[in-house]
């Protein structure tokens, strides 16, 4: 080694891009990496790695640390490694390596070992970059780990790879000493790309920004790729167009860096699964033939090769966009006769794992007329309401002589296209099917309200509930679903268009009627449709332990097949909030409202916006309904009513309470004590005003009637903040109730508890001459509640003559003769 030549251009960055996109976001990101020992950027190639570090290493120098590059080779193994890397310190600061022994002079685990204790004495670290770190032996990913680990903060290593170095992830990662950067975070945002379009002097508008950024996904290299494909086209092209299809130059950049640089048999999987957008192990063996799928699939998320985790498990991907267009291009191109019979094969897997939507659509690419009809004819109620995000393939086109020629092939292609803006087939044609084909009609009505269902309107989803309902009594097509399957799915559709209509009784039939065919049929998503809203028709009636029961039961349930977790789950969410908010659990409530907007889509259900602004603005959240600046909501949940709109008898009660008419406010307040109808919160909150209207006109024993009446029927579902927000008259009223004997001692003495502290007089009170002694005090508290002196003896474990003795003296010392009086008396002098 003492002999070779070592090649200066090595050990300094290799000249950047003509224009330079500087990116302050992640030099930002290197800066505070640089507080540990190793940073790594993990990507493919094309994903600007080299050019942000030589772009970061230029800024940070002088101020981080002195800064060292290296870039690797293939043959730069063993000692020829470590002369480079000696000469990359050396030449970045000479003391790094300043009585560290040659290279070649000593054996390896010596080299690195002195050169971590140089390292160790600099007065400033070094930051070491190292591009293409997957070329590095592990001889040389050892000794790097040793000296990173031993030398005293003296090393910062950061690395470019196209693979993770696992040598170095294991004990770094566990550490908490090692940053990461993957193609997530090096993709161009859309802001960027912006920039790089303005840098190349192309024309910038914002269709064009956002789909040159979403046909790209971010990735430096194809944006660049496809700027100049703009540029250097002799006649002004359409840059959508352009767009949309991937420039020559990045179609060869993808086919000769990426895939002919993978071994063969990686190679064929990636040809071959380019058939689908989702990759998994047991699809990508289907599809090879082979059984290393999941090996095949680690191996490309080590590298990132372009593959995309779809968030539906853990080990599911995606294609980049771009190279799954470029991988089926070359498939066509290389193995033309394989298509038809990896759909084929794609068909059969999503249908054996139950995924139904991506295999009709992959048996419809294959041209297999008899497996689609099948599909969609045995299974038409799953397929319906399943949605797979990572099957994202474009629907397939329908044949012109479809309709007339095969009314049960048309139905098949519409039924692809419900995840389409473009149905394809039109109602009216849909109908002239099943005329053609009477034993189709159920199939037919159910799509009819699939596309109903994806439009959003309730009325329109009732209508076509209704004629799909109509459709049971019908002839069904051999081997079709059952009655329960057909009802379940018309009536969960029903209930929920019932629901969102404001009809609450008849969308609580057809729901609890759903819910039962869903559970005898297997439907899981119509299950959890119907259960979510149920739990919150309870909640809004006031029947919080009910409601508890029904969000539990949504809960249980799995989610709807192919679908996000949250999908669904946004009412019973609701619910949870309604019932929480309830129980003064503010913080919970708050939480569930947040999680029921989320699962609720970009556009939720008017049963999900209207009650919960109410329902945000009732517990003082009121900054998130400023945000959505929405009307005023149709539909309150129970008890919670909108103070700002006056005209229920309740407001009007408490109005006139307030200004000082308690006779007034008694007349106008509705019946609410047990036995009378409506939801139980608004009887609560009419109680309430009740009891301290009684309490204003001097009659204290019936108002401490009715609390206890209210405390009773409060006491089964856990209602509090009917109680905790009346403010401090009714706190009052709920000390004297202590005084009056409840049953209820434990919750009214939590409950003045939550409201606070007692509003403080003006004038402080006269002191006892003689104070209590702290036995004294202890028995003064037991006076507050309904134990007898008997029972108050056995509490402090003292007889009963010592209870009475104390008594004598708290009587003598407060001034008082009887119980109740002392208890008074107590709080007034703030003793209790």
């Amino acid at each position: 080694m003492s002999d070779s030549v070592l090649l200066l251009a090595k050990l300094a960055p290799p000249p950047g891009p003509a224009y330079l996109l500087e990116r302050p976001r992640l030099h930002r990101a290197l800066d505070r990496a640089a507080e540990r020992a190793l940073t790594l950027l993990v990507a493919p190639e094309g994903w600007g790695k080299t050019t942000l570090l030589r772009s970061w290493g230029r800024s940070v120098a002088g101020q981080l640390g002195t800064p060292a590059w290296l870039s690797v080779e293939a043959d730069d193994r063993g000692g020829r490694f470590r002369a480079y890397l000696h000469a990359a310190l050396r030449t970045a600061s000479p003391e790094a390596v300043a009585g560290v022994p040659a290279p070649a002079a000593v054996s390896a685990d010596a080299y690195y070992e002195h050169l971590a204790d140089g390292l160790s004495r600099l007065p400033r670290p070094i930051i070491l970059t190292l591009d293409d770190l997957q070329e590095a032996d592990d001889e040389a990913l050892a000794g790097l780990e040793f000296a990173v680990g031993h030398a005293s903060g003296g090393l910062h290593l950061v690395a470019a790879t196209q693979v993770e170095p696992t040598h170095l992830l294991q004990r770094w990662r566990l550490t908490g000493h090692l940053t990461e950067l993957r193609t997530r975070e090096l993709a161009l945002t859309r802001d960027e790309t912006a920039e790089l379009l303005r840098m190349h002097g192309a024309a910038v508008t914002t269709e064009t920004v956002d789909d040159l950024w979403r046909h790209t996904e971010g990735w430096p290299a194809g944006v660049r790729l496809t700027v100049l494909d703009l540029l250097d086209r002799a006649e002004p092209a359409d840059p959508a167009e352009t767009v949309a299809h991937a420039p020559d130059a990045a179609v060869d950049y993808l086919v000769t860096e990426v895939l002919e640089r993978r071994l063969s048999h990686l190679r064929e999987a990636l040809l071959r699964s380019s058939v689908t957008d989702q990759l998994s192990g047991g699809l990508i063996n289907a599809l090879t033939g082979r059984n290393d799928g999941a090996a095949v699939l680690a191996d490309l998320n080590r590298s990132d090769t372009y593959v995309v985790p779809t968030g539906g498990t853990p080990t599911t991907h995606r294609f980049h966009h771009l190279f799954r267009d470029v991988l089926r291009a070359e498939l066509a191109r290389r193995h033309p006769d394989l298509v038809v019979p990896l759909h084929r094969r794609a068909a059969a897997w999503f249908a054996a794992s139950g995924m139904l939507r991506p295999a009709l659509r992959h048996a419809l690419h294959a041209g297999d007329r008899d497996a689609a009809v099948d599909l969609v004819l045995r299974c038409w109620p799953w397929l319906g309401t399943a949605e797979h995000p990572g099957e994202a393939a474009a629907s397939v086109p329908v044949p012109s002589a479809a309709p007339e020629d095969d009314p049960a092939l048309a139905l098949a292609y519409a039924t692809d296209r419900l995840d389409q803006d473009e149905p394809g087939l039109s109602d009216e044609a849909l109908e002239a099917t099943a005329d053609r084909c009477p034993p189709l009609g159920r199939a037919v009505e159910a799509v009819r309200l699939f596309r109903a269902q994806r439009s959003g309107h309730p009325a329109a989803v009732y209508t076509a509930a209704d004629r799909l309902l109509d459709q049971l009594d019908s002839a069904n097509w051999p081997g079709g679903p059952g009655e329960d399957a057909v009802a379940a799915i018309a009536l969960a559709a029903h209930g929920a268009a019932q629901l969102g209509l404001g009809n609450v009784v008849d969308a609580e039939d057809d729901l609890s009627s759903g819910w039962s065919a869903a559970t005898r049929s297997g439907l899981r998503c119509q299950q959890l449709i119907c259960a979510s809203r149920l739990a919150l028709i309870k909640a809004e009636r006031g029947e919080l332990s009910v409601a508890d029961q029904a969000v539990d039961a949504a809960r249980r349930l799995s989610p709807c097949p192919g679908q996000a977790p949250p999908v669904h789950r946004a009412h019973a969410h609701l619910a949870q909030a309604i019932v929480d908010a309830h129980r003064d659990l503010v913080p919970d409530a708050l939480a569930h409202l947040d999680i029921a907007a989320r699962a609720g889509g970009v556009l939720p259900p008017p049963e999900i916006t209207g009650p919960a602004a109410t329902l945000r603005a009732q517990i003082g959240d009121r900054a998130a309904i400023q945000v959505a600046q929405r009307p005023p909501p149709e539909r309150l949940p129970a008890g919670f009513h909108d103070r700002s709109q006056p005209g229920s008898a309740v407001d009007a009660a408490r109005a006139q309470l307030d200004e000082g008419e308690p006779t007034r406010a008694l007349e106008l307040l509705p019946s609410w004590e047990t036995g009378s109808g409506g939801p139980l919160g608004p009887r609560l909150e009419a109680g309430v005003v009740a009891a301290l209207a009684q309490r204003a006109c001097g009659r204290r024993k019936e108002a401490s009637r009715l609390l206890e009446s209210l405390l009773r029927m409060a006491e089964p579902d856990g209602y509090r903040r009917v109680f905790t927000r009346a403010g401090q008259p009714l706190r009052d009223l709920l000390l004297d109730h202590l005084d009056s004997g409840t049953a209820y001692w434990a919750t009214v003495q939590s409950l003045i508890g939550a409201m606070g502290a007692p509003v403080l007089p003006t004038a402080a009170p006269k002191a006892v001459s003689d104070p209590l002694t702290d036995r004294e005090l202890t028995v003064l508290r037991y006076l507050q509640s309904v134990l007898s002196n008997g029972e108050i003896a056995t509490e402090m474990t003292v007889s009963v003559n010592t209870v009475k003795t104390h008594l004598r003296n708290i009587y003598r010392k407060l001034d008082t003769n009887h119980r109740r009086d002392a208890v008074r008396r107590a709080r007034e002098l703030h003793l209790l």
